[in-house]
């Protein structure tokens, strides 16, 4: 997973970590965030034989996701699971205020 520090010290994980464009970078990249719609994205998720997004329901299951694309010899920074597991419980609050039920 490529991603980049933001500075501008808004309170959301897409300013806390923004990740890169995958079209930056030479494949197997990783490109993940938290939608608007309630829920982690893992663009055109590179794990699933379509292509498709894979869509987490909490930063669990997210943080699982990457521990599979790290398994699969995918670059996934460490601090990128430290950051994660730091934000968890305003995220998941607000993943399940957005409709969703953080399901794993």
């Amino acid at each position: 997973m490529l991603l980049r520090r933001v500075l501008d010290g808004a309170q959301s994980l897409a300013s806390d970590i923004e990740p890169l464009d995958p079209r930056q970078h030479p494949p197997p990249c990783v490109y993940v965030h938290l939608s608007v719609d309630g829920l982690y994205t893992c663009c055109s998720c590179t794990l699933r034989d379509d292509g498709d997004d894979f869509e987490a329901y909490s930063t669990a299951a997210i943080i699982d996701h990457l521990r599979e694309h790290q398994a699969a010899g995918h670059h996934i920074p460490d601090d990128a699971f430290d950051d994660l597991q730091a934000d968890a419980a305003g995220h998941d609050v607000w993943i399940k205020s957005a409709g969703k039920d953080c399901r794993s």
